[in-house]
């Protein structure tokens, strides 16, 4: 992956939007200050992949938003092998929930289209891995190279991601314990289970098949029983229904004379029923004639009384037009007295209105008189104040001491004197760090000599020990041939020719060494040459401890160098420090301190009187606004006076014209008031109208009375003449019926039934011969059914028994088959359920076991430190490869028998050293090595086109500097696309380009610089 251009909007420190082109950059430098957003790049690329970065979880995004912005966008477009892509991922703050959205395009000529697949399988890696295999932590690596076994294990775990194991031991043990658990439940429940044994079991299923062989024959026994008892059952039914049958005809017998008088109450009834219509004919005329006559009579009472009131009602309407003309006439005599009234009321009122305005008009003027007095005192009151605290002001303001040019003098100083104090500290501290490096170097130079002496002892005491070797050897050499030859000697005889030499044998030989010579000089040579192996360890040893010591002095050369340095730039600067604080103070003598305090006094004081000039000011400017206003009331009051003589004038005129219109008004009134006649005017004239209103309607009323009276009593009349002639027909129809029916009008009274009592009578005649046919009907068929049959109750009793004592009989072995039946079923379940769980036990065991092992696995002192120790062998081994291509085949890696690494100096005769000896230059080429390994063994493969390298320097010497360079100008080779965050000056100015972060109040900006 290769980033191409990368946007960022309203994240973490960049709050306005910053465009970076990474299209011309190859090796490049990130820098800028503290908290200026270096890292921050890094963390907008991952989270425009990935959506989180390192150092913020992933439900905390809002922590990423910059201060005081609801959105956030960042977008990155980037190449992975030939096709380019572009991420975009954004954040809306929201009340509810913020709005979040990811946008992966491809690019497809030159458009851009929507890709639905995820980042982590375009990359082939996840955000983990992406993070330890582009960003490089060179700090880290290089605490891993120096640091021991024991902390490598711990850097690498947590470089490498391994933390995953000790994750995966947890969840092992909890899935251990989840199923101990399980087993602790299982086996509770497995003991808890009630299982019956095997006899039990047979005992039961034996009994069952007994009561099933007994329910068929009681079964058949209870059905010939229920048949039995039934027939005897009806037969008894059959015997009490016919004496029933027989009883209920005896009482109907009995009671034939009442149902033939009921008989014969009916048919008079009946024949009263026929009569009926002549006789309502006849009621009806008789009370329609009654009624028309009582009609008739009130009528003419009703016509005699309406015309004595008519009469009556002439004579008040006579009064009434005789009174007319004077009531009028006085009406509108107190009429025209109260529209003079009015007039003048209206005048009266118009007058008290114009002097009620004058009258205010000059209570306004006196108030504002007034408001003008008070004012003026006030102001002049004021303003004798304002003079007071002006003086007391002057008197406090001269009494306060203060410097101005001394303040002046010392003003620009008091921000100096922290850096030069600090100057100072740091140039005592350089100069106390130079002592104690030369003191240091002077002590390894006097290690180093008396290691050099030790060399040359070790040297000459290997010599002596292999010259020693050299005779010892050479001695047991002679010693091996004398024996070789005595062996020989002794097969030898005087005159004979020798084997050897072919010369002849003497009479006399030699005397030859025995072989216990051969052995004790084999002794003493295995001796010596223990002591020579003692000897050249010990040189070995003296060589190492000597070598150690040069390279300690020459980097202690090279550190009192670089410190001389720092300290001389440290005096030369508290030199600068010194002589502009003495050009302002004039003097080449102060103390820090005491410059602190006068300059804090001085400022005190200065505010002081500034303070009080600021309140003098003040004061001044108040007193002439209250002097103007002091002038203005004395104007305000001279014109108030002018303004209330003049009101007055004006309100005592318009005095005496409102007395002038009272007088006339009150003698209009004569000691009434204007409602008092308006009311006597409207209760006259009401009066008036409604006593003309009553006597008006009065006598309509009664004329018309009269005439509807007399209209109604000629209907009344001629009603009342149709009635009596109604009344005389229908007596007649009426006493021609009865004669008909040989009925008296007495005997036609008694007669009469109303329809629902015939209808009763009729029911109950019916159903008496009903039930008179209905048993005689069911005597006869009963007495054929039964016949001569009996049966007495005992013997239907000994059926009923009989019957009753199967039925329990089979009940009882019916509960008793349906419980050995579910006594039987649930034993079954039982059984089964003991054997899943037995079943489920088992599992359990087995994956509590699997899980337990797993866990003692997973421990770091087993697979872990395996994992651990195998991964660390093939990181040395790949760094190796690394390091000797940015050494130019100088340095490799290996361990020392401790564990620990050292590495070999070819262009020192494969020279072995700690690799804590190494220099600046060198440990950041042996930890970038380690770097690169471990990114390449986490990428498993994938090309990277990208690399951002956090360099981890304090400060590099100028050799170091030039060996970094050049190690990152052979990365810059591999066609990769190198990022270094630095903070060390020198170094970002020495790569080709520089990505500058500023750190500003609107928020950090990006610029690239060549």
């Amino acid at each position: 992956m290769r980033p191409i251009k990368l946007s960022v909007q309203g994240f973490t420190s960049f709050r306005a939007r910053q465009e970076i082109d990474f299209t011309e950059l190859d090796l490049f430098a990130i820098t800028g200050p503290t908290g200026a957003g270096k890292s921050s790049l890094l963390d907008a690329m991952t989270y425009a992949l990935y959506g989180q970065v390192a150092r913020v979880s992933k439900s905390q995004t809002e922590q990423l938003v910059s201060q005081g912005a609801h959105d956030l966008k960042v977008q990155l477009e980037f190449e992975v092998g030939q096709c380019r892509y572009r991420a975009t991922r954004t954040w809306h703050y929201r009340k509810s929930s913020p709005k979040k959205e990811f946008l992966l395009d491809q690019q497809v000529s030159s458009e851009w289209v929507r890709q639905d697949g995820e980042v982590e399988d375009l990359l082939k890696m996840n955000f983990e891995t992406f993070t330890r295999v582009i960003l490089l932590p060179q700090g880290a690596f290089d605490q891993f190279l120096k640091g021991k076994k024991s902390d490598r294990h711990k850097i690498l775990r947590e470089l490498a991601g391994l933390q995953i194991f000790d994750d995966m031991k947890v969840v092992a043990g909890q899935r251990k314990a989840s199923f101990q658990g399980q087993l602790e439940t299982l086996a509770g429940q497995l003991a808890g289970l009630e299982l019956a044994t095997e006899a039990q079991v047979q005992a039961q299923s034996e009994q069952l098949a007994h009561v099933e062989a007994q329910l068929p024959q009681l079964e058949q026994q209870l059905q010939r029983l229920n048949r039995d008892l039934k027939d005897a059952e009806t037969l008894s039914n059959q015997i009490q229904k016919l004496a029933t049958v027989q009883a209920t005809l005896a009482q109907l017998h009995s009671q034939r004379e009442e149902i033939n008088a009921l008989k014969l109450r009916l048919d008079q009834a009946q024949v009263a029923d026929r009569l009926q219509p002549a006789w309502q004919a006849f009621d009806q005329a008789y009370e329609r004639q009654g009624e028309a006559q009582h009609k008739y009579q009130a009528v003419q009472q009703r016509q005699a009384s309406a015309q004595a009131e008519f009469e009556q009602q002439s004579k008040a309407y006579n009064q009434l037009e005789s009174d007319r003309p004077r009531v009028e006439a006085d009406l509108a005599t107190l009429q025209d007295r109260l529209t003079k009234i009015e007039q003048r009321q209206e005048q009266l009122t118009a007058q008290q209105k114009t002097f009620a305005m004058t009258e205010a008009k000059q209570q306004k003027v006196q108030a504002d008189w007034d408001m003008a007095q008070v004012k003026q005192r006030q102001v002049q009151n004021q303003v004798e104040e304002t003079q007071q605290a002006i003086a007391q002001l002057q008197t406090q303001q001269r009494a306060i001491a203060c410097d101005p040019e001394r303040l002046d003098r010392l003003t620009p100083v008091i921000p100096l004197l922290k850096p030069w104090q600090s100057d100072q500290d740091r140039v005592i501290q350089a100069e106390q760090a130079l002592q104690n490096l030369r003191r240091d170097q002077t002590d390894c130079a006097q290690q180093k000599d008396r290691a050099q002496t030790a060399a040359s002892a070790a040297a000459q005491r290997r010599v002596e020990a292999e010259d020693q070797q050299n005779a010892a050897q050479q001695q047991l050499d002679h010693a091996i041939q004398a024996d070789h030859a005595s062996a020989i000697q002794a097969h030898l005889h005087t005159g004979e020719s020798c084997p050897v030499c072919g010369g002849v044998v003497p009479e006399v030989l030699p005397s030859l060494s025995a072989g216990n010579t051969v052995k004790a000089l084999k002794a003493a040579l295995a001796k010596v040459q223990k002591d020579f192996n003692v000897a050249q360890k010990a040189d070995d040893a003296a060589r190492e401890t000597l070598t150690q010591f040069k390279t300690q002095l020459s980097s202690f050369e090279e550190q009192i160098k670089t410190a001389d340095q720092q300290h001389q730039a440290l005096a030369e600067q508290y030199r600068q420090a010194t002589a502009e604080i003495a050009t302002h103070l004039r003097t080449d003598t102060w103390e820090k301190a005491a410059l602190e305090q006068e300059h804090k006094k001085l400022q005190a004081a200065q505010r002081q009187v500034d303070d009080l000039q600021d309140q003098l000011n003040s004061l001044n400017h108040e007193l002439e606004k209250q002097q103007q206003q002091a002038s203005f009331a004395s104007e305000t009051v001279e014109r108030s006076t002018a303004e209330l003589a003049t009101a007055t004038a004006e309100t005592e005129a318009e005095q005496a014209k409102l007395t002038d219109q009272q007088t006339q008004l009150e003698a209009l009134l004569q000691g009434q008031t204007l409602k008092m006649l308006q009311g006597q005017l409207r209760r006259q004239r009401k009066a008036w109208e409604e006593r003309v209103k009553t006597v008006n309607a009065a006598y309509q009323e009664s004329k018309a009375a009269v005439d509807k009276a007399e209209t109604l009593l000629e209907e009344r009349s001629q009603t009342l003449t149709t009635a009596n002639e109604q009344k005389i027909t229908a007596e007649s129809t009426w006493q021609t019926a009865l004669g008909q029916a040989e009925f008296t009008a007495e005997q036609f009274q008694a007669a009469q039934a109303s329809p629902k009592q015939q209808q009763d009578w009729q029911a109950q005649l019916k159903n008496y011969a009903d039930q008179l046919t209905q048993n005689q009907s069911e005597e006869r068929a009963l007495q054929q059914v039964i016949g001569d049959r009996t049966l007495d109750p005992q013997t239907l009793e000994q059926h009923r028994q009989e019957q009753s004592q199967i039925q329990q009989q089979l009940t009882t072995a019916q509960s008793q088959r349906d419980q050995l039946k579910q006594w039987l079923d649930e034993q079954r379940r039982t059984q089964n359920q003991a054997q899943q769980l037995q079943t489920d036990l088992t599992a359990a065991q087995h994956q509590a076991e699997i899980y337990k092992t797993l866990a003692q696995d997973l421990q770091s002192n087993n697979f872990q430190a395996f994992l651990l120790e195998s991964w660390e062998h093939e990181l040395v081994a790949r760094a190796t490869v690394l390091l000797q291509e940015l050494s130019q085949d100088r340095y490799r890696l290996s361990f020392t028998p401790k564990g620990d690494y050292q590495v070999h100096d070819r262009w020192n005769a494969d020279e072995t050293r700690s690799v804590r000896t190494l220099s600046g230059g060198e440990t950041f080429a042996a930890s970038l090595s380690m770097a690169l390994a471990l990114s390449e063994k986490l990428s498993l493969g994938v090309e990277l086109g990208s690399l951002f390298l956090d360099e981890g320097f304090g400060t590099l010497d100028q050799e170091s500097l030039e060996s970094v360079y050049q190690i990152l100008e052979s990365l810059r080779q591999r066609d990769r696309l190198i990022g270094v965050i630095t903070h060390i000056d020198a170094l970002a100015e020495r790569l080709p380009t520089r990505l500058v972060i500023e750190k500003r109040e609107t928020g950090s900006t990006v610029k690239v610089e060549a």
